[in-house]
Order: structure tokens, then sequence, then C-alpha cells
């Protein structure tokens, strides 16, 4: 058994102290080149904070009787991002986790399916902030794009960007860089996730974010009456979600927050009957209210901004 296939067996024993480490997965159309030169030019070519990475790495198989995989490091400052490319195609039941529930184009979703390689991407350097590996690893999966990429996937958040979002000119134009577009994304765009569920047994939908809990945060789910609904529950969520990433793991059950003018988001654990959606990670259910159903000596009231 080589190196690459130990590692597809068990990712984590062969990168060690993975807990609580970013991670991001990659779709290509062909293999990934192990041309470390040509990789380090475009990793350096990606973003003015990566001018200075260095790749190495090597490659095994011709890809005529043995698939074409990679196995390297982009490391700069801080930051190493290792990486594993694999010469055939993701699992379809990871891709279409991650694919399925994401908010982009039934095109695009579907070049995503007829992926022909694969890559998994894991921080391994000393930020400690989880945001800050994210954006790491995702500089090199935005980077790598160019390279046949046809989607990046958060498998632990159950979401998924397509390739061309950097790849295209109108991206980042002249006035932003791909850092700080990272920086500035909605959290529960790739970092973390959105999904929408249809529960028998429940009119509507239920709706929840997974990958929260990697930032060491509940997860928040809700029941909505209907698809129309899911716009507003994600900029709630997002708006939630950026507030606990700042201020930390403040929220718990039975607290409400503020969420608007006269909108207030009470917390609940889920019920029995709510169980389908349990992960096994924390997760909150918010109940939307009114402020005259706000009870402050009971709950304790924050704002979300």
């Amino acid at each position: 058994m080589g190196i690459f296939d130990s590692f597809y067996n068990n990712p984590q024993d062969a990168l060690p102290n993975s807990d609580k480490s970013a991670s991001l997965q990659m779709l290509f159309s062909e293999p990934l080149s192990d041309d470390i030169a040509h990789l380090q030019n475009v990793v350096r070519a990606f973003d003015s904070t990566l001018r200075a990475a260095t790749v190495t790495g090597i490659g095994t198989g011709n890809g005529v009787d043995a698939p074409r995989s990679f196995l390297g490091q982009v490391e700069w400052g801080p930051h190493r991002v290792e990486l594993v490319a694999f010469g055939v195609p993701m699992p379809a039941e990871v891709v279409e986790r991650c694919v399925t529930p994401a908010a982009y184009s039934p095109e695009d979703k579907e070049r995503a399916r007829g992926q022909r390689a694969h890559a998994l991407l894991y921080y391994k350097g000393s930020a400690v902030n989880m945001n800050e590996q994210f954006v790491a690893v995702a500089l090199v999966a935005g980077a790598l794009c160019r390279e046949g990429a046809l989607a990046i996937l958060n498998e632990g958040a159950h979401t998924a960007v397509p390739a061309i979002l950097f790849t295209s000119q109108f991206t980042f134009g002249t006035n932003i860089s791909p850092s700080q577009f990272l920086r500035s994304m909605p959290p529960l765009y790739l970092f973390a996730g959105f999904v929408k569920y249809e529960v028998e047994g429940f009119d509507g939908l239920w709706i929840r974010t997974h990958g929260l809990e990697e930032f060491g945060l509940p997860n928040l789910a809700t029941h909505a009456r209907g698809h129309e609904q899911s716009e507003e529950v994600f900029d709630i969520f997002c708006n939630v979600a950026s507030y606990m990433m700042a201020q930390g793991p403040v929220l718990e059950a039975g607290h409400t927050m503020q969420i608007g003018d006269e909108q207030f988001m009470a917390l609940r654990e889920l019920t029995p009957e709510e169980a389908i959606l349990d992960d096994g990670g924390p997760l909150l259910v918010a109940n939307f209210i009114r402020a005259d159903e706000a009870n402050p000596h009971i709950f304790g009231s924050e704002r979300a901004h």
C-alpha cells in the first residue's frame, strides 16, 4: 500500500494534530499537475500575501497504469497548507452532500458532478484563529482554481462554491484582493454551511447551519414556513454567526437575541420530535418572536449587528 492509499483510507492518520484545523476539498476536471515550479508560480500570482509562498511536493502515478496523484504543501509566513491530490473522482455521496444544497447555478453543479479528480487541503500552520486558518486554506484553493478546478467543497459544512468564483475577472476587480474577499465573505458561504431540509411530519421546511462547531460555536436551526423565507433566515444566521465569531460562544439555550428593531430570536434545545436534525454537535433552535414576547428578565438580550 502506497502513501496515497494509506492517506485516502485514513487521512487523519497521515496528518498529525489534525483536530480543529480548517480543511477544504476541491473537484477537478483533470488530475492536478505535479509540476512544482508551475504550481508555485500559480500560487504566488493569486494574491499579494502569497508572493513569497513556496510549494514543495512529490507526484506519483503516470496517468496510464496508475492514477496521477500529488502530495505537497504550500508555506508562507506562519501558514502551511498540506495538499493531497488524487487522480480519481471524489466519492459521489460526498460530492452530493456539498453540491446539492449549495446556492449556485444548476449548470455549475452539473459540471461539478462531472469531476474526474479531487484534492484535500488541510491547514497545518501556526495560526490559532479558525477564520484565519480557513482564509489560508481558501487562498490556496482559490489559486488552484485556475488549474481546471470545478468547485471548492467544505464537507463538514455541507456546502460548496463554484471554481469560477475565483477565476472570474469580475469577482475581485481592482478594488479588492482575494484575501480581502475571503475575509469579507458571509460566514455561511464556504467556511460554514446553510442547508434547507424538508422533513416528514413537518409543514414548510427546516433550515440549519453546519460547520460552526469547527469554530467552537453552536449551529443554528429554525422551522420556516417555506423556501421564500430562506433568504431572510440566511441573512439573520450570517449576522448571528459573525457576532458569535467576534464575541465567542456567548449564546445558549434560554437566551434571546435582538435581531431587528422589533424582532427577537429566542433560542432553545431540540425537542424529541426534532431529533432528526441532530448530528451530534451543538445545535440551537431559533424561534423568531416580537419585542413584546421577549422577556429579558428570563433570557437576557443581546443585539446582533
